[in-house]
């Protein structure tokens, strides 16, 4: 019986010990910044700015897993200035790291933004992101995203898919972004596409 007393000790002792030092710890924010049209320079008002977190951890022998930590979004005012509360979370899973936050600004009518974590931005507006040196930069308050209208039908149809893929893939529940849906909605619409329910 003392034996296996210490057996189970020790086993709880590694699974604590494993467990323990393996999760994930992120606190970073605010986060804000300006979106303004890049031809006019004029503010953008209404546009979604969403931001992701994710918690990328061991999901098995050799593998990795990605899940859905937690969304915010803010609406542009009318100087087109955004503002996304500090955030604060600790991951229970074992060996993960909390990424984000991962940024996605739309609006009808231009072409979607991309931030990454490593400071990638992605899209046609990757050469309208100032000022230089972007990482970390909506920590700042001198932060400018500006967004490309989208001319065509296949720009605007493109960019409401990147916006629809936050809440596919990425798996943002809706009920989480009711700004973002409501522009996704406007836009198919628009498009004589079924809006999402």
């Amino acid at each position: 019986m003392k034996r296996l007393l210490s057996l189970l000790a020790l086993v709880i002792v590694f699974i604590l010990l494993t467990t323990a030092t393996g999760c994930a710890h992120y606190s970073g924010g605010p986060w804000m910044g300006r979106v303004i049209d890049s031809k006019t320079k004029e503010p953008i008002e209404g546009a979604v700015v969403l931001a992701v977190w994710e918690n990328d951890y061991a999901a098995g022998p050799g593998g990795r897993g990605t899940a859905l930590v937690d969304a915010s979004e803010a609406l542009t005012d009318k100087e087109g200035n955004f503002k996304i509360a500090a955030q604060s979370f600790v991951g229970m899973l074992p060996d993960s790291k909390i990424y984000g936050p991962l940024f996605t600004i739309y609006k009808p009518g231009y072409e979607c933004f991309k931030y990454g974590e490593d400071g990638e931005v992605t899209g046609p507006t990757s050469w309208h992101v100032y000022p230089k040196g972007w990482k970390g930069r909506f920590e700042k308050p001198d932060a400018i995203v500006e967004l490309i209208k989208a001319n065509t039908k296949e720009s605007r149809l493109k960019s409401l898919h990147d916006a629809e893929f936050e809440t596919g893939v990425v798996g943002v529940p809706r009920s989480t972004i009711p700004n973002l849906m409501k522009l996704i909605n406007d836009e198919n619409i628009h498009f004589g596409f079924q809006p999402y329910k």
